[in-house]
This record gives structure tokens, C-alpha cells and sequence, in this order.
């Protein structure tokens, strides 16, 4: 299960970086912790609920963080 939440992290690798390489890094690493993390617990639920539970939890992430990213990049200008 670790390996695949790790491909699961490195495929959310698709956004932009920033400039300098040691934060790009860095950031490349955030994402692919907290993704495999999510990974973890979108599998679980999927082992314990099943397929339409996992999907309505991968959904409810990504309204989340579609909700919350916005407010984030205001307070960090």
C-alpha cells in the first residue's frame, strides 16, 4: 500500500512550482507526503466502505482544498 500511495502523491505533481530549486523541492515533497497521506485514508475507506464512498471522500478533499487554497494565497500576498 505505501508504494501505491506514493505514485498516487507523485501523480499530483502536475501543478506549478515555485522558481527556486530548494523550495520547489521542498514543495515537490509537501505535496507528495500529504497526497500519499490522503492515499492512505482514501484506501482504507475504500477497503472498509468501498469504491463510492472513496470516490465521495477523494471529492469532498478536493472541494476542500479548492475552497480553502483560494483564502491561503490571499493571506500569504
Amino acid at each position: 500500500m505505501g508504494a501505491t500511495a506514493v505514485f498516487f502523491g507523485a501523480v499530483h505533481l502536475d501543478r506549478p512550482m515555485p522558481e527556486e530549486a530548494s523550495l520547489a523541492l521542498l514543495y515537490s515533497i509537501g505535496i507528495v507526503v500529504k497526497t500519499a497521506a490522503m492515499a492512505v485514508v482514501l484506501g482504507w475507506s475504500y477497503w472498509r466502505w468501498g469504491l463510492p464512498y472513496a470516490i465521495l471522500l477523494h471529492s469532498a478533499a478536493n472541494a476542500a482544498h479548492a475552497l480553502i487554497d483560494p483564502v491561503l494565497s490571499l493571506m500569504a500576498e
